[in-house]
């Protein structure tokens, strides 16, 4: 019995401490850290592409207000031609992991951004086995949009090595998921709404970004007219640059991928705002 009682009160004692260890990780775990880890995925990606004489396509984003959520879309964003670049190169597939469905918080991005590393670390070595990843200095005072247009880069740097470029499908697979939460958004509310996909034609990729900025605007007004609609950290609508797409960078899926994803971070808030944990498959 005095063994028994003894066990028990080990087992408590060890299962505190580690969940005392991981809530302290994820507590202490910064933007400051994520932009550091991040760094090293840059680096990882300069030298591959160095190897492979392969220059990225510049592409600036003047996005502000990013906020986790929005750093863990692009780094999933990142991942998954990560892990296609791997099925090119015929390494075994992965999947990728579903989101958190708590807030976003830095460690979650963190986490993701290692398994980017690692990845990358083994991809590296199809391009030149002396590649190593290199480690950065830490910097404080980093925010979530340090990170978020440290890993923009990065998403153009990837796209340098891989033969599969950002296609229309590959907008649609991501936008698929904004209209799973939508629908599971209804449901909640216990709105009767119809969804329909009715066809298109004569579209093209600015008519996309535009309708996907638009959306952006939507959900921010909807946050603006309850408490029970108010994203943590708000929602910030990108400029309208039309201007600059039309005549000196005209757009791409790419540019259109880049402001789905921020879309799907922000109905995926609004998801949680609400207490969904569900995550439907249409």
């Amino acid at each position: 019995m005095a063994l028994r009682k003894t066990f028990t009160w080990l087992t408590r004692l060890v299962t505190f401490w580690v969940f005392s260890v991981n809530a302290g990780y994820a507590e202490e775990v910064l933007p400051s850290h994520v932009y550091q880890a991040s760094k090293t995925v840059v680096s990882l990606l300069v030298e591959m592409n160095e190897v492979n004489n392969s220059l990225p396509d510049e592409y600036e984003t003047t996005v502000t207000n990013r906020q986790p959520r929005h750093v863990i879309q692009k780094a999933r964003e990142l991942y998954l031609r990560v892990l296609n670049l791997r099925e090119e190169l015929g390494l075994p597939r992965k999947m990728l992991a579903p989101l958190p469905t708590q807030e976003v918080r830095p460690a979650d991005v963190k986490h993701l951004v290692d398994l980017i590393t690692t990845d990358l670390r083994e991809l590296s070595k199809k391009y030149d086995p002396n590649i190593d990843a290199r480690k950065f200095a830490y910097q404080a005072g980093k925010t979530p949009t340090d990170v978020y247009r440290l890993l923009h880069s990065a998403v153009y740097l990837m796209d340098a090595l891989s033969i599969d470029p950002t296609t229309p499908s590959n907008v649609y697979r991501i936008a698929i998921v904004a209209l799973q939460d939508m629908k599971l958004i209804h449901e909640k509310l216990g709105i009767a709404a119809r969804i329909e996909r009715k066809p298109v034609a004569d579209k093209v990729p600015a008519d996309v970004f535009e309708k996907t900025r638009s959306t952006i605007a939507t959900i921010k007004d909807l946050c603006a007219t309850s408490r029970r609609y108010c994203i943590p950290g708000g929602v910030t609508v990108p400029d309208d640059r039309s201007w600059w797409r039309e005549y000196f960078d005209p757009t791409q899926p790419k540019h259109v991928l880049d402001l789905v994803n921020s879309m799907v971070a922000e109905v995926s808030a609004l998801k949680k705002q609400l207490g969904i944990t569900e995550q439907k498959i249409l």
